[in-house]
């Protein structure tokens, strides 16, 4: 039997589990940093087990993060491979101020709420760092969340103000980089509007570095090869947001991310996915794992 023959075979055999396994994921809410992976890792673990596979199940401070058994994620579709991804940096930022009565005859003080704008507006940075022209993605700044003053108390000057902030990493804006920015604009607020405390900044998670595939490793190559058998012709991607490789990376684990089924309204409400499209992405992955397999004898 020949590898298109074998990978074709394989693919029909295996067809019914795959689907009953794509139902048991649609069911299982996995919204990523809302919902819990653990039930999703279960049950792909368990589904990997049943096919006589040896998981790896990779464990963050509270709870499981992801699966190991030849890693790849199904989005973005079968029109690309991504190759790649941009790091993170998530960061809470505390603004302070000075508590007050809204009324009082004092001259202005430091408004925690008005310091956290100005710092908003510091960040708005269009040019955060060179485009490296191999990554070809630039980094990123999202103030993702505010939280200060108390709702209803019109008679207080707030004292203190929450923000969030999503930062994406690229090889020219690195985690240092980022942080260096975020350290010189607090000092620059607190210069300006100072407080009884200093402004802080504290990471939310471990950072993710942004890693990159070259276009002839063995991994995109072999997946590259074996979708055009199946019919598809991928174009190999650096990914706009973070996914499973950037983690992998970080402990020397190369990884693709992406080459899946079709789909449709990504992330929403009514994502769906085109289940013709199962069987030939299923065949190519065994064309691209027997190819990989074959290449270690």
């Amino acid at each position: 039997m020949g590898l298109d023959d074998a990978a074709a075979a394989a693919a029909t055999s295996d067809y019914p589990s795959v689907l009953e396994l794509l139902r048991d994921l649609v069911r299982t809410p996995s919204r990523g940093g809302i919902d819990d992976y653990g039930p999703v890792v279960r049950i792909v673990e368990s589904w990997l087990c049943n096919a006589k596979l040896a998981p790896r199940v990779l464990n963050g401070p509270a709870s499981p993060l992801a699966v190991v058994c030849d890693v790849a994620s199904g989005s973005p579709g079968p029109d690309t491979i991504v190759v790649g991804g941009r790091g993170l940096l998530r960061v809470k930022i505390t603004v302070f101020g000075q508590a007050d009565h809204s009324a009082s005859r004092r001259g202005k003080v430091a408004n925690a709420v008005v310091k956290a704008s100005r710092l908003v507006d510091a960040l708005r940075v269009d040019d955060l760092g060179e485009v490296n022209d191999r990554f070809g993605l630039p980094p990123k700044l999202t103030v993702t969340s505010i939280r200060g003053g108390d709702p209803g108390s019109y008679s207080v000057v707030p004292d203190r103000c929450e923000l969030e902030v999503d930062i994406r990493l690229t090889p020219s804006f690195d985690v240092d980089a980022a942080w260096s920015m975020l350290t010189s604009a607090l000092a620059g607020l607190d210069r300006t509007s100072p407080a009884p405390r200093r402004s802080t900044v504290e990471r939310t998670s471990d950072p993710w570095p942004p890693f990159q595939l070259d276009s002839d490793h063995p991994l995109p190559a072999a997946l590259r090869a074996a979708a055009l058998g199946s019919g598809f012709d991928p174009v190999m991607v650096v990914a706009g947001p973070s996914n499973i490789g950037n983690l992998l990376a970080t402990h020397g684990i190369p990884a693709t991310a992406g080459f899946g089924v079709r789909y449709r309204a990504l992330h929403g409400t009514d994502e769906s996915i085109d289940l013709a499209t199962v069987a030939p992405v299923q065949a190519t992955y065994h064309r691209a794992l027997l190819s990989l397999l074959r290449s270690t004898e």
